[in-house]
């Protein structure tokens, strides 16, 4: 029999106006048809149980919102100011997915701040200690002597995930809780910071490259460093007409001071024996984009800013190298592990604190499934992966 769901229509359109969906896209995630949609949210119609749980899952919300008198408080979610736009951009509203993606990482670092209340985390010096306009190199220097990873401690890395790894595994010992956005276009948004004295927090995009995902790491890193939550993009404006551009050049010109030293890049022999500044041979960059441990993209980024290339080559190189990480997408290898992929999401600082309030009995079992993003039975390989003891849930797998 069709078990009709009790629920408030008034919190069915709450629920879809706050993942900014309308009838038409949330009708097409249900499966239903508009007409349908519109008749639940007046009132006309009950969905069914199963359609509710449907609902709830396109919506990011528990099903139990949907049976509260009235809408609830949005308290502790705010969207951080957006430092994408540009001059010729025309404003648009965020997708469902990263709203749904912000309020994610926003529940997690403030549930790390409260599992950890017994023993208190000392706010990290660092957040919002640098100046917009401070010396690049200055600013490049501090980063590299915080994180521990001069240029010279980067020239045994052979692959792109050795830079990643070594990256995060740096910024996370700094206290920060670093995290991989699964479910939005790099076209939306490559990363976001979080300028929180207490447990800061970065989000990369998960569907960029792995050195891709090195420079957003810096990018944001250097964000925290300013003081300043948002959302980026990482393109380059080589005229910033406002201070949220300045910003973003800012940050973005420092990542790649990071990266590539000024100095070490002028003076490199590979640099110095290259005539002219338009056309760089495909080997020279690969070379020193060996030797550094960065992506071609970044090598011909820095060339660019230090003058050293033009602005067409270096868009003609970057949708080069954008098309071949298409290509390389789609005949990579088979899909990621699922205990890889569920720390990757949240990052492996905070799913040992989960596991540790776990282990003290702070939280419960079906709670730490929830922290985790994770199905009770996935619980044992995560803690197996991180090198912990094993979960005991009660279930089997």
């Amino acid at each position: 029999m069709r078990q009709e769901a009790l629920v408030n229509p008034n919190l069915l359109t709450w629920a879809r106006e706050s993942i900014n969906m309308d009838i038409e896209e949330a009708a097409d995630k249900l499966h239903v048809p508009p007409d349908r949609l519109r008749a639940w949210e007046a009132a006309e119609l009950r969905p069914t149980i199963k359609q509710a749980r449907e609902m709830a899952r396109v919506y990011r919300r528990p099903l139990a919102s949907f049976y509260l008198a009235e809408r609830p408080s949005e308290l502790g979610f705010s969207i951080p100011h957006d430092f994408r736009r540009l001059p010729e951009d025309q404003p648009r509203e965020l997708s469902s997915d990263l709203i749904a993606e912000l309020r994610r990482i926003e529940y997690l670092r403030e549930a790390a701040v409260e599992l950890t209340e017994e023993v208190p985390e000392s706010p990290r010096e660092f957040v919002g200690q640098i100046r917009l306009g401070e010396p690049l190199e200055q600013v490049a220097n501090r980063v590299a002597r915080l994180l521990g990873l001069p240029v010279a401690a980067r020239q045994g890395w052979r692959k792109d995930y050795d830079a990643l790894n070594n990256w995060k595994k740096a910024i996370e010992n700094q206290g920060v809780l670093v995290m991989h956005l699964e479910h939005v276009e790099i076209r939306e948004v490559r990363g976001i910071a979080i300028a929180e004295p207490i447990f800061p927090l970065i989000a990369v995009n998960g569907k960029d490259s792995p050195y891709g995902c090195v420079f957003t790491l810096l990018h944001e890193f250097i964000h925290l460093m300013l003081g300043a939550t948002g959302m980026s993009n990482l393109r380059i404006s080589r005229r910033p007409g406002n201070q949220e551009q300045r910003v973003e050049q800012f940050c973005n010109y420092a990542a790649g001071e990071v990266l590539i030293p000024r100095q070490d890049l002028l003076t490199h022999s590979m640099v110095q024996n290259v005539r002219g500044t338009e056309d760089w041979p495909d080997a020279v960059i690969a070379q020193i984009a060996k030797e550094f441990g960065v992506s071609r993209e970044v090598v011909v980024r820095r060339l660019l800013i230090l003058g050293k290339t033009s602005e067409a080559f270096y868009r003609r190189k970057r949708q080069e190298y954008t098309s071949e990480r298409v290509v390389r997408g789609r005949s990579s290898g088979g899909p990621i592990p699922m205990s890889q992929r569920i720390v990757r999401a949240i990052g492996q600082p905070f799913a040992r604190l989960a596991l540790s309030a776990y282990h003290r009995e702070a939280i419960t079992g079906s709670e730490l499934a929830e922290l985790l993003g994770a199905r009770l039975k996935h619980l044992r390989a995560v803690e197996y992966l991180l090198g912990g003891r094993s979960v005991q849930t009660g279930e089997d797998g």
